[in-house]
Parts: C-alpha cells; sequence; structure tokens
C-alpha cells in the first residue's frame, strides 16, 4: 500500500522494485543525462526540478535501470503511474523507444488494476519528438499531442549585449530601472536572506493567484532554496534601500547549458524582472563562458507571460508534448 509523503527508499509496486529519488542521485542522473543521444533541453528533466518537485504528499517521483537505461518514473496520487521524461541513457530511437515501452505497459497494467487512467511520458519537447520520429516503431506504437505553451530558450550572447531595434523595449525598462532605483544592489544570494525571499515570494503570490489559475513552483521553490549550494545552483537577489526587493535563480544543465528556474519580486517595482534575467544572463556568462543558451521554461499558453518572454527574443520557442502508447 502507498503512503503519501516521506517513503523509504525503496518502493515495490506489482512486480517491480523502485527508487526514490534523493538528493544525493544527482551525479547518477546527470551522467546518463550526458550520454544520451538525443537533445536533452527539456526543462523538466533537469535534476533540480525532478528532485525539488517531488517534495510533498501528492506524487512521488522514484527511478529504476532498466536495460542500462535510467528511468525516471512519477506516481500521482489522484492521476496514476507515468514517465516524467524519455529514458536517460545512450542509444538510438529504436532502444529509448523499445524501453519507453516497456515501462508505459507496466504502468498502464498498474493504473488498471488501481483504476487510473493510461499512462503517459508526461513531457516531451520538438526536438525530442523529432528525435523518436527518426524510428518507424514511434509511429506504430505510440501517438503524441500537443501541451500548451511553448518552451523558450533564450541567447546568452543577445540578452546580455541587448543591441539592435529588437531589444529597445528591454534597454529602455534597463534604463528607467535605473533611474527610478540608483541606489539598487544586485549581489548573490546568501543564507541570511531566506527570510527575506520567503517574503518576496509571499508578495508575489498574492499577485499571482489573481493571474494564474495554478502556480506550478510553490512545492519546488522552498527546496531549491534550501539546497542550491548542492544543487549547484546560482542564486542572485536584488535589494533597494537595504530591503531585498526580488530573486533570480539558474543553474547548469548536464548538456552544459544553462537553466532559469525561479524569478520572484515586489508587486511595486517595475522593470524588476527584466534586469534580474539579463543579470542573471551576465552571471552565466562569467561563471560558464562557453553557455549559448537559458532555458527559462514553458509559457505555459498564458498570454502575458508568452508575451513577457518573447520580448527577449527566444533562440528557441519549443513545442511540448504528452506521449502515449497506441490503444
Amino acid at each position: 500500500m502507498i503512503k503519501w509523503g516521506e517513503q523509504p527508499r525503496k518502493i515495490k509496486l506489482g512486480d517491480q522494485t523502485f527508487r526514490q529519488i534523493r538528493l544525493r542521485d544527482k551525479e547518477m542522473f546527470e551522467s546518463y543525462t550526458k550520454r544520451c543521444d538525443y537533445p536533452t533541453n527539456l526543462w523538466s528533466m533537469n535534476f533540480a526540478f525532478l528532485w525539488a518537485d517531488a517534495k510533498g504528499d501528492q506524487k512521488l517521483v522514484f527511478w529504476k535501470i532498466i536495460d542500462d537505461l535510467l528511468v525516471p518514473f512519477v506516481l500521482y496520487r489522484k492521476e496514476g503511474l507515468h514517465l516524467l521524461c524519455l529514458p536517460l541513457g545512450a542509444g538510438g530511437p529504436d532502444r529509448i523507444l523499445y524501453v519507453a515501452y516497456q515501462c508505459l505497459k507496466f504502468c498502464n497494467t498498474w493504473n488498471r488494476k488501481n483504476r487510473y487512467y493510461p499512462a503517459t511520458i508526461r513531457t516531451v519537447n520538438r526536438d525530442q519528438l523529432t528525435f523518436l520520429q527518426r524510428s518507424s516503431e514511434f509511429q506504430k506504437y505510440f501517438e503524441y499531442r500537443e501541451m500548451n505553451g511553448r518552451e523558450r530558450h533564450f541567447s546568452i550572447e543577445k540578452i546580455t549585449e541587448l543591441k539592435g531595434k529588437d531589444f529597445q523595449r528591454i534597454r529602455n525598462q534597463l534604463n528607467r530601472f535605473n533611474r527610478d532605483y540608483p541606489n539598487a544592489v544586485i549581489r548573490p544570494y546568501e543564507h541570511r536572506d531566506y527570510e527575506a525571499v520567503l517574503r518576496v515570494n509571499n508578495n508575489w503570490l498574492k499577485k499571482a493567484k489573481q493571474q494564474y489559475s495554478v502556480i506550478f513552483d510553490q512545492l519546488y521553490f522552498r527546496e531549491i532554496m534550501k539546497q542550491h549550494e548542492e544543487l549547484e545552483h546560482a542564486i542572485l537577489v536584488v535589494e533597494i534601500d537595504h530591503e531585498i526587493v526580488g530573486m533570480v535563480s539558474a543553474g547548469l544543465t548536464a548538456e552544459g547549458q544553462s537553466w532559469g528556474c525561479l524569478i520572484k519580486k515586489m508587486a511595486d517595482v517595475d522593470g524588476l524582472n527584466e534586469v534580474m534575467i539579463v543579470e542573471m544572463a551576465r552571471a552565466v556568462q562569467r561563471l560558464y563562458p562557453t553557455v549559448e543558451l537559458l532555458n527559462v521554461g514553458s509559457d505555459l499558453g498564458v498570454e502575458g507571460l508568452s508575451k513577457f518572454k518573447e520580448k527577449f527574443r527566444p533562440a528557441l520557442s519549443l513545442e511540448r508534448y504528452r506521449v502515449r502508447l497506441k490503444k
């Protein structure tokens, strides 16, 4: 019987045993991710997200090595058993699809027994779908549907330089912010900032709840803040008159690009989101000069969020899909 919340390391479903994801699994996950022959630029397959979002009592995230591929599973309290992303590890589309097929069959058997809907691979992006479609097995055994929103990848070079007409609006907002807040300080996060950052998040939440029907990052927000060093996650905070009014975070992906995660600000500080994204891109560029892209995740099909991310002229805008076995 599943006990929701904190679980023992090993979890048994049917005749299979899985291991619940732990922070110490980070090196192993990234090792398997680096071996992948398909693009691993999906925002939600970053280890920091997989681990941090597993906290709470509505889902369990666990993994199993199958045919030398690491397969991340998720069990939702209300939606059943699924694959979080494609199996991780080396192999062409036929091999990846074979393991995914076997895993989805197992999930479907478990879901039927427990009165859940059919299993899915929760998210693949357009680059990954193109890889899978190289195999004739994909069309034969799998089907997919497009999800709301596109995943946005910003060019580090372009948003640090902000050249040309395309970035005129961003430059204007940065200049206005600097005029309005000449004493603003942008610096690395310190542990003593935690309570102040929580206040910023609570302020942000009040407005966000009026704009968005679902807010996805509240579960993993605290986990990433608390374990940012172990996750190798950089956090910047912005102070105005010695008060923290904003924060932004990013990390490095296994494939060597950057991954933007959290961005929060006080509701009444105009232009701060633009400032924080540009400053984080500059920090990434200083720390990792070879990084080209900053993946800031999906706009979820929300018009305001989509327009905001479009201002940064994404280098990549990737559709996202949910995949399942054909009936």
